[in-house]
């Protein structure tokens, strides 16, 4: 099982990115989440079938805190901003700070992987294709600067970079867990956080843990429109 926990301020999308990303479907009508939402995705690595346990945290307050209860045995995560409104993106800093001072053990980032992922980017696609390069820089600049190990431009609406974002989450993931063995120098995958399951429907995606490559980082822009998921 790896757990993965998917948190970001109310009204960016979070629950229908994880409908899109599970069940490949889409509904502009979703409710509120309130407390947790649950959601499993299986996909297989190498001869191992593994889980993704997904945790829809409510995002109504970046102030009051994650519940630690919530971010018990979590691999990493994904917070999500909404791309058209500047002030989701900033507390997205916020919610990275709770995270980090909740998971990391022993204050090494490198150990609990999180992503960037600005969602409605259906709503800016055309508007930003007009823009500068330099002005795209911005949020990768702020991802960098926040300590996030990427950071994606994704529409739940369009289905566009779901699953590229969640497999950029879990090749980050593996890379934190797997350490080279000193007899043989092969790299061995550390199943503590990343548990085996042997059902095999539903899987997606499949990793090759001897040459995991880390995607180039997509920048994402922000422009005020009306708000949809």
């Amino acid at each position: 099982m790896m757990k993965i926990l998917v948190v970001g301020d109310m009204g960016t999308g979070k629950t229908c990115i994880i409908n899109r990303y599970v069940h490949d479907r889409f509904n502009d009508k979703s409710k509120p989440t309130i407390a947790c939402e649950y959601a499993m995705k299986l996909f297989q690595l190498d001869d191992i079938t593994l889980r993704i346990n997904l945790w829809d945290i409510a995002g109504q307050d970046s102030v009051g805190g994650v519940n630690k209860v919530f971010c018990r045995q979590a691999a990493g995560a994904v917070i999500v901003c909404d791309c058209t409104d500047q002030y989701s993106v900033e507390n997205a800093a916020k919610w990275k700070d709770q995270l980090d001072d909740i998971c990391c053990a022993n204050d090494d980032l490198s150990k609990f992987p999180i992503i960037l992922m600005a969602n409605k980017y259906d709503l800016v696609r055309e508007c930003e294709e007009e823009k500068k390069a330099d002005d795209h820089m911005y949020f990768d600049t702020f991802a960098s600067n926040n300590g996030f190990v990427g950071c994606m431009r994704t529409s739940a609406k369009e289905n566009y970079n779901i699953n590229e974002a969640f497999e950029l989450l879990v090749q980050k993931v593996i890379e934190a867990n797997t350490t080279i063995n000193k007899d043989n120098g092969n790299p061995e995958l550390n199943l503590n956080k990343i548990g085996k399951t042997r059902r095999t429907e539903g899987i997606r995606l499949t990793v090759d843990t001897s040459s995991i490559l880390s995607k180039p980082n997509q920048s994402i822009a922000s422009n005020k429109k009306k708000k949809c998921c």
